[in-house]
């Protein structure tokens, strides 16, 4: 029997009915020029892990923090997980102080962005005045990541053609996963064309083959669950622009989720939050469609 998945309840967890079960998760892709994968997904996120994530971030907002790192990973996990972050403007006016980089840029609009709270608002004229110094061919790619989102959160209108030159330059350069990681991210971000996104459709491969394997079905990267993640949120972003699978990815993503589910149980506040971040992408691609086969074996887990 097959249920799809609510897709519009939650981003990573299944409607309350058919919690119970053992869910199994397999990957349908819309082309049919894909290789077909005999790896399927070892499981999905459950009621029970919702619950422990919701408890992770909980805590550290609980605390009051006032690093713009911990509240914007606690509160992008949050918003993936549906649940509304108490005294929101309370926390974010820790925040309201003038942006003096990307960084700082990126994690202001993007907490405003997710929660909407006017405390938290970040002004689009100090993030434009970054863009002008910053936007430089020899900007660092984690700082076009933040530059970049930044500019996205605050509608701000983004020379497309000018990062793009940007990103060949840093790719001639380095090709680490965490590199082509951004640079997918970003590409995502720009509203470009298929045909323009074409010419870096390799680089999805490029980063999966860098891949390590602990099982049959598993990849991961060996600095970590962040990583891991990361890699996984921004490969499912680029594919939904691009609109298509390239050969041979459909299995090593699967395998890089597996791995990510595995991994459910962790308290880092960075990686869960883009474990779960990593999923919502997932379960809302228009490309990638995951589906729930219930199985005859049940379970008592709520």
């Amino acid at each position: 029997v097959v249920h799809t998945v609510d897709l519009h309840s939650s981003c990573c967890t299944m409607r309350p009915f058919v919690i119970g079960f053992l869910f199994s998760l397999i990957l349908i892709i819309r082309s049919s020029q894909i290789d077909q994968s005999n790896t399927v997904f070892i499981g999905s996120i459950t009621a029970r892990d919702k619950d422990h994530f919701r408890a992770v971030f909980a805590k550290h907002l609980s605390e009051l923090p006032s690093e713009a790192f911990i509240i914007y990973h606690a509160i992008l996990g949050s918003h993936c997980l549906d649940v509304k972050v108490p005294n929101i403007d309370s926390i974010c006016s820790t925040l309201n102080k003038p942006v003096t980089n990307a960084e700082e840029s990126f994690y202001a609009s993007s907490i405003y962005k997710l929660t909407g709270s006017s405390k938290c608002k970040v002004s689009t004229a100090e993030v434009e005045t970054l863009s002008k110094q910053l936007l430089v061919e020899d900007i660092p790619i984690e700082s076009l990541f933040y530059l970049i989102s930044s500019m996205k959160n605050l509608d701000i209108k983004i020379d497309a053609n000018r990062v793009s030159t940007i990103l060949g330059k840093i790719k001639a350069k380095d090709t680490s996963p965490m590199t082509l990681s951004f640079m997918l991210h970003i590409l995502s971000q720009l509203g470009l064309t298929k045909s323009a996104l074409s010419g870096y459709s390799s680089s999805v491969g490029d980063v999966l083959d860098q891949a390590g394997e602990i099982s049959d079905n598993q990849l991961f990267y060996i600095k970590g669950l962040y990583t891991s993640a990361f890699v996984a949120k921004s490969v499912v972003e680029f594919l939904t622009a691009y609109g298509e699978v390239p050969k041979g990815v459909e299995n090593k993503l699967v395998k890089l989720f597996n791995y990510l589910y595995t991994r459910r149980q962790t308290t880092n506040i960075r990686a869960s939050a883009y474990l779960v971040a990593a999923f919502k992408s997932l379960a809302y691609s228009s490309l990638l469609m995951p589906v729930v086969i219930e199985s005859s074996v049940k379970t008592n887990e709520d």
